[in-house]
């Protein structure tokens, strides 16, 4: 019997969703292998995490109140590359988060300050936060913050099947990291597995909902 962690990293989750899921070809069910090699992968990229994390603190904690406005912005974006990544690492996730989020906040501080209420500078300012927010509500979907993860943990030719296989909150985030042109893509390799797999639309609903779902984000984008 394969007993999965209760807060798994990104590849023994990836394993979670192919285990005995019909979706994903040539799969089956997960070897106890399969899932040591996952874990032992996992555990790497959190201690390479963990180095990169306490860098990055370091870097915004030693940040100068004169520095170069493009400067600050390249590590507020560092740490929201290290938040959505800390969504998904293996083990305990909110110490991370939660630092993160206070960084962030720090540096948001010192922009406003610098801009000293500067119209345009502002403008600025607030749609960099808008965009932050909505970066960081998208990496608490697990599904998103595997997609986005560097080391592509989530293969393309895995996407459809990952993405049919989640739940509708999972993959209400998850649409919004691609463009309208990859999402064609996807939704068409979705519709294409499941006519191969010849899935019932009663007895599988769950899976033509999801289908039903990019088509209609889809849908919405195309009317912008």
């Amino acid at each position: 019997m394969i007993d999965f962690l209760q807060s798994p990293g990104p590849r023994e989750r990836q394993l979670q969703r192919a285990h005995n899921n019909p979706l994903f070809e040539h799969f089956g069910a997960v070897t106890q292998q399969q899932l040591e090699q996952a874990r032992h992968l996992d555990y790497a990229d959190l201690e390479t995490y963990i180095e990169q994390f306490q860098t990055g603190v370091e870097a915004a904690v030693n940040l100068k109140p004169q520095a170069d406005a493009d400067d600050v912005l390249a590590l507020k974006a560092k740490m929201e590359a290290l938040y959505t990544q800390a969504c998904g690492i293996q083990g305990e996730r909110s110490k991370y988060k939660n630092a993160l989020k206070q960084l962030m906040e720090l540096i948001s501080r010192s922009l406003i300050s610098a801009a000293n209420n500067d119209s345009e500078a502002m403008d600025k300012i607030n749609d960099d936060l808008e965009a932050t927010e909505l970066h960081l509500r998208i990496s608490e979907s697990l599904l998103a913050a595997d997609i986005i993860n560097p080391n592509e943990v989530i293969h393309q030719d895995q996407l459809a099947s990952s993405m049919l296989s989640s739940s509708e909150e999972e993959l209400a985030s998850a649409l919004l990291i691609f463009a309208p042109e990859q999402l064609q893509g996807i939704a068409n390799n979705a519709a294409m597995l499941l006519k191969e797999k010849e899935y019932d639309k009663t007895e599988h609903s769950h899976v033509y909902q999801r289908l039903e779902q990019i088509h209609q984000w889809m849908s919405s984008l195309s009317q912008e």
